[in-house]
């Protein structure tokens, strides 16, 4: 967990590594502001926007290593793509 020493736009840099390490990054953009009686629930939401961030990255990187090996073709996770007859 991170704490911010004032409010302003930051940039946080993600890094993930799957299962075959294979790693990719991206940024999460944050904006802190000023605690307005809240300030106990900071730390959850910036949890959280870092947290949606990684998962975005991870998600958009297996898509597209999906995307790349089925020939430009998505197919859903556990499916094989229908042949062509």
């Amino acid at each position: 967990m991170h704490t911010f020493t004032g409010p302003g736009n930051y940039t946080i840099k993600v890094t993930v590594r799957d299962t075959s390490g294979t790693i990719d990054s991206g940024t999460v953009s944050v904006l802190v502001g000023q605690p307005a009686g809240i300030s106990s629930y900071i730390p959850y939401i910036l949890v959280l926007a870092v947290g949606l961030g990684a998962v975005g990255i991870v998600y958009f990187y297996r898509w597209r290593k999906r995307k790349a090996s089925s020939g430009g073709i998505q197919v859903a996770s556990g499916h094989e793509p229908a042949k062509k007859r």
